[in-house]
């Protein structure tokens, strides 16, 4: 049997994810049908390591489906980031906690939480942890639902050398999470990245991490990358799919529909010609300056070199450049609509709004501009190196 190539399963997905789409904002989530055809196309596997039973994909190959999969419909495209991305937690985890929470099922889906909002007091073993976290995207259709907390002592918060608090992420079996309904939102409707919350949950050591400072426990080239580029690098595709998907939205659309008075199409209009063109270059460019940076990013992680401070920089900022130029897209093409994009069935709107959404996530803040502002200005940057 021949086996298919990670961006050909999320093309065989994509027809299904489009059937589904306006359902999925109907409903707030992801249709059934849908998530278990990610699961068997091994979507929510991409990222997880071979040894648990993963495809552990090349980062251009993750990009790849993220992208085709965003194209289809932005909310599948994010939880498909979300839960593919969140299982490859499990690289940094001890092996032994990691073949117990996703080497048992190849199928495993799960969800996570960055802010430190619980508490998690240190016992024998392990942690008691109690706590709230926000915006679980894909936390219905998960497995294993991931929360970050700040560690106590018998009640006292924890503190670093640096002064800032102690904090661990711990992995619950989302029997023991309780989920919140407050996803009340005007895009990525369908994620469904609901609060969610635990209560005195015993969570053993084996099933802990330290975000940003644990080294991987697996030495693959997925896993070399600095933690915060990789997120940067896997999460970017989802608003550059959107756009992708708003920019061939619109061309079926322009050239069928005629301006009111007129009988040329809106795609023979010279207005919309020249607006178009603009931003499917910004699109374009956008996407080539994340691919170039994540090529040479994984070149250095195949190599085992370390991936210089400037490089690392230029991930998050093509990242953070490519959901402004999302917005950007979308936003123009959602003008030139016209009217017909205030109907709730318009393809161009639902990528307007969720692009605008995905444009508000953390890690895709206005820190990265001053931060990696302050990095290039001491080097060259490594995406102008010949």
């Amino acid at each position: 049997m021949t086996r298919h190539s990670p961006l050909e399963s999320a093309q065989a997905v994509a027809a299904l994810v489009r059937q589904h789409a306006a359902e999925g904002e109907r409903t707030g989530c992801l249709h059934p049908e849908v998530v278990e055809a990610l699961k068997q196309a091994g979507i929510y596997r991409l990222l997880l390591p071979q040894a648990y039973g993963g495809i552990e994909a090349s980062l251009a190959e993750v990009q790849d489906v993220l992208e085709e999969l965003a194209a289809a419909d932005g909310a599948t495209g994010w939880c498909a980031m979300i839960g593919a991305g969140s299982n490859a937690f499990s690289a940094w985890l001890d092996p032994a906690g990691a073949q117990e929470l996703f080497g048992q099922d190849t199928h495993v889906v799960s969800a996570s939480m960055f802010s430190p909002t619980g508490r998690a007091e240190r016992v024998e073993g392990g942690y008691r942890v109690s706590g709230r976290w926000a915006f679980g995207s894909g936390c219905l259709q998960s497995q294993v639902i991931l929360g970050n907390s700040v560690v106590t002592q018998e009640g006292e918060p924890q503190v670093l050398e640096n002064g800032s608090p102690e904090t661990i992420m711990t992995f619950f079996p989302a029997a023991r999470v309780t989920i919140i309904p407050r996803w009340d939102v005007m895009g990525l409707k369908a994620t469904a990245s609901h609060d969610f919350e635990v209560e005195d949950v015993f969570v053993p050591e084996q099933h802990t991490l330290r975000l940003f400072s644990d080294p991987p426990r697996l030495d693959r080239p997925l896993y070399r990358l600095p933690f915060q580029m990789l997120l940067w690098l896997w999460m970017a595709p989802v608003p550059l799919g959107i756009a992708r998907g708003a920019l061939e939205a619109f061309t079926t659309f322009a050239q069928g529909h005629t301006r009111l008075g007129s009988k040329e199409t809106l795609s023979d209009h010279p207005g919309t010609q020249s607006k178009f063109a603009q931003a499917y270059a910004s699109f374009a460019a956008a996407r080539a300056y994340v691919r170039h940076v994540s090529s040479q990013a994984w070149d250095h992680a195949v190599q085992g070199q370390s991936v210089a401070p400037q490089l690392v920089a230029e991930a998050g900022l093509a990242s953070r450049h490519a959901t402004l130029t999302a917005a950007h897209v979308t936003e123009t093409l959602y003008e030139l609509s016209g009217t017909s994009a205030l109907r709730s069935d318009s393809t161009v709107q639902r990528a307007f709004r969720d692009a605008h959404a995905a444009m508000l996530h953390i890690a895709f803040g206005a820190a990265i501009d001053e931060n990696s502002g302050r990095t290039l200005l001491k080097a060259q940057p490594a995406g102008l190196e010949a």
